[in-house]
């Protein structure tokens, strides 16, 4: 295991970045005793944002602190532009997944359903006609020529079996020598064809 994720990057990489965030994983229990409540948005059945993202990006207006001769910011204002700005977040989420169920399914539609056959024109139809004719012509031809080999092979067959039964049968090895005596012996007359 240990050699795998030293010859690996990938793994040794995954590995320090699970380390990094077991390490700086906060307790349950950081929010409820700072007192700081997450605030979710319900988009849809399947999708939830935290508050936070949409309160916290740029261009908010944070509440600040009246100082000397500036003019501080409304709480009433500043709760109406969060307010105004998770209605259109949220719109814009239901916009995005709405042209996205849409094009899902109308590429699911695409791929499904075969594509309309092209009414192919006559000088293409009788084009295809002589294709198919040649290709038939070609594999009615190898077909011969497949069974005219196979009786070539069987024949040959046929004749080395003939020749071994009549090798067999005609002739008697000498026991002395160890050769094979054709026809001169009787033993062949006792089986004739």
């Amino acid at each position: 295991m240990e050699g795998l994720l030293q010859s690996d990057a990938q793994l040794a990489f995954s590995r320090q970045a699970v380390r990094r965030y077991e390490a700086s994983a906060p307790e349950v229990d950081d929010d409820r005793k700072s007192g700081h409540k997450r605030h979710i948005i319900s988009v849809d059945d399947h999708l939830k944002i935290n508050y936070e993202v949409v309160k916290n990006v740029p261009g908010n207006l944070v509440d600040v602190a009246s100082a000397k001769g500036k003019k501080a910011v409304k709480a009433d204002e500043i709760a109406r532009i969060n307010k105004f700005k998770a209605l259109y977040f949220k719109e814009q989420l239901h916009r995005l997944h709405d042209e996205f169920v849409t094009k899902s399914a109308a590429l699911r539609d695409d791929s499904a359903l075969p594509a309309p056959p092209v009414p192919p024109s006559q000088q293409q139809q009788q084009q295809q006609y002589e294709w198919l004719c040649e290709i038939q012509a070609g594999l009615l031809q190898q077909y011969r020529d497949a069974v005219q080999e196979e009786k070539r092979w069987y024949l040959k067959k046929e004749l080395l079996l003939d020749a071994n039964i009549r090798l067999d049968l005609f002739t008697s090895r000498d026991s002395v020598s160890g050769t094979l005596k054709v026809g001169k012996d009787n033993t062949h007359k006792s089986c004739i064809f």
